[in-house]
């Protein structure tokens, strides 16, 4: 019987060397071609592999003045090099200066200048500060060029427009409220926030951690940041919001672990309250 499967667990110590099991493995293969199914390379593009000094830096050498410039990752490493001495030292033609200009007023980007006149996009920059130029705002950018820079788009700056007037507020309460947009005329505060805000719960939260010491009622721990729970949800039991036998003090992590599991641990923090 032919060996239709490659067992690597069985076959361990059966070579003395790494290169009599890899040609074992080959020989397998080539036996097996009709019955394995067809092996396919792995389709992702592979970065560059720049070659590293002993320091475990990429060397390259400066575009103009030819110093030995090292960089830590690839990303650091471009097609135009230059050093700073030489993003300084460069000397731009009044006429090639002026097209510049015009292009940057014109919304191109630092880097797509540079890579027109074969120059670095700081030696750019650093060129329009020296001749008085005033560089615009990123925003401004953004909108000549409608292109995504980063996370910022065009979506993001109408939102932003929209909230320096007010208008994206008004769009969001009256989304709240169950109304359009024309229809809306007040901000209504939820009946939720409303009832944490009034005395009444304040009143009622003193209460229920001064029957309980301070002390969380599940973990026996104090000194901490201490909440006071509703054993029946007030959403389904408003009537219950103010009665202190409805209510027991839990630390911040227990209170959180209860989160939408109420109904759960009803009859457990009841049977807590009737022991006292």
């Amino acid at each position: 019987m032919k060996r239709n499967s490659y067992n690597t667990l069985n076959d361990l110590g059966r070579f003395e060397k790494e290169e009599n099991a890899v040609e074992s493995y080959n020989k397998f293969i080539e036996e097996n071609k009709n019955i394995l199914p067809e092996r396919t390379k792995n389709p992702t593009k592979r970065r560059d592999k720049f070659e590293r000094n002993k320091e475990g830096l990429i060397e390259r050498n400066c575009q103009y003045c030819g110093k030995l410039l090292k960089f830590k990752t690839a990303g650091q490493v471009k097609n135009i090099i230059q050093c700073k001495n030489c993003c300084q030292s460069i000397k731009i033609p009044e006429k090639e200066m002026e097209q510049i200009i015009k292009e940057y007023e014109g919304g191109i980007s630092y880097k797509e200048i540079g890579l027109k006149h074969n120059m670095s996009t700081m030696t750019i920059r650093n060129k329009l500060i020296k001749n008085n130029y005033k560089l615009r705002p990123r925003k401004e950018t953004i909108k000549l060029t409608n292109k995504k820079h980063g996370n910022i788009n065009k979506a993001h700056l109408k939102v932003k427009e929209m909230c320096e007037t007010g208008e994206f507020q008004k769009q969001q309460s009256a989304i709240r409220q169950g109304i359009s947009v024309e229809e809306w005329k007040e901000f209504i505060t939820p009946k939720n926030l409303q009832y944490y805000r009034s005395e009444e719960y304040q009143n009622w939260r003193k209460s229920v951690l001064k029957r309980d010491n301070y002390i969380c009622q599940l973990c026996k721990k104090g000194g901490c940041e201490l909440h006071a729970h509703h054993i029946l949800p007030k959403r389904k039991f408003w009537d219950l919001r103010e009665d202190i036998q409805n209510g027991i003090t839990l630390c911040r992590s227990c209170h959180f672990r209860l989160n939408g599991k109420e109904h759960l641990y009803a009859k457990k923090l009841q049977s807590i309250l009737i022991l006292k």
